[in-house]
């Protein structure tokens, strides 16, 4: 009988002390970490040569305001990305910056003893490029912008009830075209795999 009231009163201890990530109506969550664009392996080709998109890390941010207990719409933003378009064999094409502001819709599986708080989403990706170098005299004069579906799902690990740790992946369908020069038309689907990992706060 003894052992089974320590038993008890440790479980209870466990519980209090455990932080809870559950989130509510009128929440407002903001993520901050390293966000890296990793293009398809096989994003296009110029007349049979074919072409690769270089990946790049930068600072991104997301806002997730949560407009219901289990849904919330996030933001996705960060700092331009830098790529080089290049053929296979190292030489370079062309050089652009991107910005590629994403909003999802979330669902967050809600568990508020658990630390660990895992989130899918679905949403709407508006790509714009610019800064574009051309790099191989081709005469290209730009990448157009690009409007595609993403899908995307996270996991948060409470520090405590403000602090959290974040991991998340998006998978995003961003299609360009390039205009100008001989590679004039080629379409270049870049539909990059996007990670993010860095810390968060819940407001």
């Amino acid at each position: 009988m003894k052992l089974m009231k320590s038993l008890l009163a440790a479980s209870l201890a466990t519980a209090m002390i455990q932080p809870a990530m559950a989130y509510e109506e009128g929440d407002i969550i903001v993520r901050v970490g390293a966000a890296t664009v990793m293009p398809s392996d096989d994003p296009g080709d110029v007349g049979g040569a074919k072409l690769e998109v270089s990946e790049n890390t930068q600072l991104g941010v997301t806002a997730t305001y949560m407009f219901a207990d289990d849904f919330g719409v996030e933001v996705l933003a960060a700092t331009p990305f830098n790529h080089t378009v290049q053929f296979e064999d190292g030489t370079d094409v062309a050089t652009a910056s991107h910005l590629p502001p994403t909003v999802s819709l979330q669902y967050y599986t809600l568990k508020p003893m658990e630390a660990l708080q895992p989130y899918a989403g679905i949403g709407l990706n508006y790509t714009e490029f610019f800064n574009e170098k051309n790099k191989a005299n081709a005469g290209i004069d730009e990448l157009t912008s690009s409007f595609g579906l993403s899908v995307s799902a996270g996991l948060d690990f409470a520090i405590d009830e403000h602090l959290l740790l974040n991991a998340a992946i998006w998978y995003i369908d961003i299609d360009t075209e390039i205009e100008g020069g001989a590679a004039d038309g080629t379409e270049l689907e870049i539909d990059p795999i996007v990670w993010m990992v860095g810390a968060g706060y819940k407001f």
